[in-house]
């Protein structure tokens, strides 16, 4: 007589179902340990100049080992002076798909256009992720950006957006996010240039170069700072070489 306890699909059979309920029990258990924490770096800088920061993942623990194999982040400002220009791989932590990546180099599909706001993802080429053990942390992406010229000094918020950042298992799987932490870029003023002395010599012209010649301020200027004075002969040559003589007269022996 057949034993109906032995036709039973392995899958249904109790002791099957029962260790199947425990491991899932204790993944879950270990996942809850784990804080999954994803970060916008700070930046500071002047006006009219470029600058980069990291998007970074740290599993602080402290127990479980995250095996990620694709992710996907969106960050955004409010402030119209801040222009995100492109991600790429180069991070500062070391990238989390490091010679693994299927969309590397450049990982942004957000821009263009060029704006204020950015969409970067990547998975794993080999599909077979990347292991983060508790405690360690890496990059998921080298933001760049543009602040204007004519910016208001002040601070730019940056913001990772909740629905448009996650992260994915060999699966498919989502990976709970258990925190976003913004950043932000300081924007200060532009540092005045100095002179140029090229500008200098062509902004002169004949006439007021010669009406300086016979000023005291420029004898002064002579005695005190020969070089600088040397830059401007050096340029005068396409303003009117005649007062180039003047000028090294001028230097060479000051009244």
């Amino acid at each position: 007589m057949w034993n109906r306890k032995y036709l039973r699909p392995a899958f249904l059979r109790p002791s099957f179902v029962a260790t199947t309920v425990f491991a899932i029990g204790l993944m879950a258990s270990l996942q809850a340990h784990a804080n999954i924490i994803v970060t916008v770096g700070d930046a500071t800088l002047v006006a009219g100049s470029s600058g980069a920061l990291d998007v970074t993942l740290t599993n602080t623990g402290p127990t479980t080992s995250l095996a990620v194999d694709a992710f996907f982040f969106r960050v955004s400002t409010s402030d119209t002076f801040v222009t995100f220009t492109s991600v790429n791989t180069s991070t500062a932590p070391p990238y989390i798909f490091q010679s693994n990546s299927l969309f590397g180099p450049t990982i942004s599909t957000i821009p263009p256009p060029d704006g204020q706001l950015v969409d970067a993802s990547d998975i794993a080429l080999l599909g077979v992720g990347t292991t983060l053990p508790a405690g360690s942390t890496v990059g998921l992406g080298h933001v760049l950006f543009n602040v204007a010229s004519n910016a208001t000094p002040g601070v730019a918020s940056l913001v990772l957006n909740a629905a448009g950042t996650s992260l994915a298992d060999i699966a498919g799987n989502d990976i709970p996010i258990s925190a976003l932490v913004n950043g932000q870029i300081t924007i200060s003023n532009a540092v005045p240039e100095p002179p140029n002395f090229a500008l200098l010599a062509l902004s002169l012209g004949a006439g007021a170069l010669s009406r300086l010649l016979q000023r005291t301020v420029w004898k002064q200027l002579v005695r005190s700072r020969p070089t600088a004075v040397s830059k401007v002969v050096s340029y005068c040559q396409i303003c009117n070489p005649s007062y180039v003589q003047q000028i090294q007269n001028a230097i060479t022996y000051p009244q």
